[in-house]
């Protein structure tokens, strides 16, 4: 008699997402009957409920939400760990999703119902949750157990002797605690010295918490100071292992063997002036193809990373433990040691160097017709830059038009250089110009975001932070790279094979929500019905061009953007507009385009350092780590960039900016200057003429009394009021205009007016 099927709920196993949030609240796994009790795995199913476990490594950083599969589509996983933060007017309790760390986003509030068990917690307690959406930014969690609230492991901070050892002040700016540390653990750590210590057990509600040193990092007035806060604050690896540096300081020079021998074509790289690592090589020539009229023909190549960085072995390990290079202004962390990513892979002028080459065959349109890779050797003809090879195109070009009207001709700056190289320049800008038009065609998502260096003097001192010209030099070199990215995607695609693909999904409408919000009431014509496109943004910018909030709208649009990740399924790219797409053109340092490097090896049968069994097992786990590590590396960059942004202005304390207001919440207004990109913060109790309230669904600040109003993009004169280099921290106030408002109250203002009191 055949079976009767279940009319009970479908078979439901957590995700590895799910796992890590769980497990993560545990100093050692719990028994595999809690786990199973917590997500309600009963029979058979605990059988792969174990497999999973295994799969999941306890302690390993959760990714970012908006990296996880799982995640995808909704702004809370379905299990989450919350923090019962307060109780609403009926008298219901509210959690916010623990460790919320976006400062620009209200975060969304979890309305807690009693568990069939009757459990709901009480304030103050952390619980694993399920989570169901509600409406808008509130969602409804159901307790499915108490979890203690976890003990900081380590803390960044710096000394401040006092008797009997040292309090220690945190570098974060969101850790208000004060800690002290016994002369006999300071590990004779000086006054004013960084330190990283960790929390002793205690029982003291009050006052300073214990602690003891367990490493001395330096002083924040020295050179490189911000970046080292980074690192550790990131837990970034910075030491590779003596066989990795065995490895690659006894790799053999290259030579020709099988390999397809490009020595001949003049391949360039083109670089910023404080470039690390030369990964990337170009060349274009006219096609020759009869077939073609006014097509031409790209060679994009790209150091062979993979012949030295072998699957399983110590390089690989280290390399993949880093997952990326770290770009700080003033020094990297590599992802391979430097005998590698400065030397055997770096493609160095007039040095023999392994390459992955790509021949791509484009219309005069732009658009790809065909492509051939090949495993080759070549050589570099020279090391240029973007200003370099700006100016050499713009000098070509007017000497044209002067030969036009003028035959006196000046020769400037390439007066000096080999007879070939005004060809190269003049076949490079061809092709790109080719490549434009299918660029246009194409209409990817067209972001105009400012990128700002920082430039230090001999001793290490910040001189001046100042907005990155982007020339066409720069789209140039980032059309051959996607060009050849795309051409890479579609060989892994046509062949099958296993790889990481970069993956970027069009936003879901909850994440549209802040974006139409601030356009509501204004003369932007923006809709979310019918598909999204990258278009209906570009549209949208195009509008904003020369308002006020045109900054401001574009970095609203990026923040609606999903979050692009690193996957083996092949979704396509929506801010590019493409259907297939990896990253194949950094594998010097990006560990994603090495897993590519190995995948088309294998393909074409090139050798035995392509991909392994144990690379395709374990293909959906690299991309989820690496995604991790690109998010950790995000924020180091961010970070140490900021710390030093504030050093700089330290010494501009009570100077008037020009800035725009970048963000709002319920405690004050973000703004960015306009000079240098720094971002701080106005209190709303510095708004000192009248009470604000803060509207969250139109995201303003709005005064009861006069009914000023503030909003996203509005321009603003500030005063910086604070510089706090140590969490690295900028605080304004806001200048003034309004006859019924008074000066702005600095701090020095406020001490006097409280004097008064």
């Amino acid at each position: 008699m055949p079976k009767k099927k279940s009319s009970g709920p479908p078979r439901r196993l957590p995700s590895k997402q799910e796992l890590r949030t769980f497990l993560a609240q545990y100093q050692k796994p719990p028994p595999l009957a809690e786990v199973a009790r917590a997500f309600h795995v009963h029979g058979e199913d605990r059988r792969e409920l174990k497999r999973l476990l295994r799969d999941v490594t306890p302690g390993r950083p959760s990714r970012d939400r908006s990296n996880s599969r799982e995640g995808r589509g909704r702004d809370l996983p379905p299990v989450s760990v919350i923090d019962i933060t307060g109780m609403n007017e009926d008298g219901e309790l509210i959690a916010t999703p623990a460790g919320w760390n976006d400062e620009r986003r209200v975060p969304p509030m979890i309305i807690i119902r009693a568990s069939r068990e009757g459990q709901a917690g009480t304030l103050g307690d952390r619980a694993l949750a399920r989570i169901s959406r509600g409406t808008s930014q509130v969602y409804y969690g159901t307790v499915i157990r108490l979890l203690p609230v976890p003990q900081a492991q380590r803390v960044l901070g710096m000394v401040t002797r006092v008797s009997g050892g040292a309090l220690i002040s945190p570098v974060s700016r969101k850790d208000n605690s004060s800690y002290f540390v016994a002369s006999d653990d300071l590990m004779d750590a000086e006054d004013e010295e960084l330190v990283e210590i960790a929390p002793l057990p205690h029982s003291r509600a009050m006052g300073d918490k214990p602690a003891k040193v367990v490493a001395r990092i330096g002083r924040l007035e020295d050179p490189n100071a911000a970046s080292r806060i980074a690192v550790h604050r990131h837990e970034i690896p910075t030491q590779f292992s003596e066989a990795s540096i065995h490895l690659a300081e006894s790799a053999p020079a290259p030579v020709l063997g099988g390999r397809t021998d490009l020595r001949h074509i003049p391949l360039i790289t083109i670089d910023g002036e404080d470039a690390r690592d030369f990964d990337d090589a170009v060349f274009a020539e006219p096609d020759t193809d009869p077939g073609n009229p006014g097509g031409w023909h790209l060679l994009v190549a790209i150091a062979d990373v993979a012949h030295y960085v072998r699957s399983g072995a110590a390089l690989d390990r280290d390399a993949f433990e880093r997952g990326n290079s770290v770009y700080f202004p003033d020094f990297v962390v590599p992802m391979l040691p430097e005998a590698l990513s400065n030397g055997l892979c770096s493609l160095k002028p007039d040095e023999d160097r392994y390459c992955l080459a790509v021949h791509l065959w484009i219309t005069a349109e732009g658009e790809t017709i065909r492509h051939h890779f090949v495993r080759g050797l070549m050589r570099s003809h020279g090391r240029w830059t973007y200003t370099k090879v700006q100016e050499a195109y713009n000098e070509l070009s007017l000497r044209g038009a002067k030969r036009r009207g003028n035959p006196d001709t000046s020769a400037g700056l390439l007066r000096s250089a080999r007879n070939d190289d005004e060809t190269i320049i003049t076949n490079l800008y061809g092709a790109y110009a080719a490549l434009q038009k299918h660029i246009e065609k194409r209409a990817p998502l067209d972001l105009n975001l400012p990128e700002h260096k920082v430039k230090f003097d001999a001793q290490g001192r910040v001189i001046d932070i100042y907005k990155v010209q982007r020339l066409d030099a720069h789209r140039l070199i980032e059309a051959y790279m996607i060009a050849a990215n795309v051409a890479a995607a579609d060989t892994l695609s046509h062949h099958r094979m296993g790889a990481i693909f970069r993956v970027h999904e069009a936003p879901d409408l909850a994440k549209l929500t802040t974006l139409k919000e601030m356009l509501k009431g204004s003369h932007y014509s923006f809709s979310t019905s019918g598909r999204i496109e990258a278009a209906m943004f570009n549209n949208l910018l195009r509008q904003a061009e020369q308002r006020d909030e045109a900054a401001t709208i574009h970095t609203t649009v990026l923040r609606s953007q999903m979050q692009a990740y690193y996957a083996p399924q092949n979704v396509g790219h929506f801010g590019l507009s493409l259907e297939s797409y990896c990253h194949f053109t950094s594998p010097i340092r990006r560990y994603s385009d090495l897993i590519v490097h190995r995948a088309l090896i294998s393909i074409y049968n090139w050798g035995d350092d392509g991909m392994t069994p144990a690379d395709l097992t374990r293909l959906e786990d690299i991309g989820e780590h690496i995604s991790t590590t690109e998010r950790r590396a995000m924020q180091a960059e961010r970070e140490a960039m900021e710390r030093y942004t504030v050093a700089y202005l330290a010494a501009h304390t009570g100077a008037e900016f020009a800035a725009h207001i970048s963000g709002i919440n319920q405690y004050g207004l973000f703004v960015e200057l306009s000079e240098n990109g720094a971002q701080g913060f106005v209190p709303r109790g510095a708004l000192s003429d009248d009470f604000y309230t803060f509207d969250p669904k139109r995201v303003r600040l709005t005064g009861r009394r006069f009914k000023r109003e503030y909003r996203l993009g509005q321009p603003l004169r500030v005063i910086l009021d604070m510089a706090d280099i140590l969490t690295g921290s900028l605080r304004f106030v806001i200048v003034e205009s309004d006859h019924r408002r008074s000066a702005p109250m600095t701090s020095a203002h406020r001490k006097r007016h409280r004097g008064k009191r």
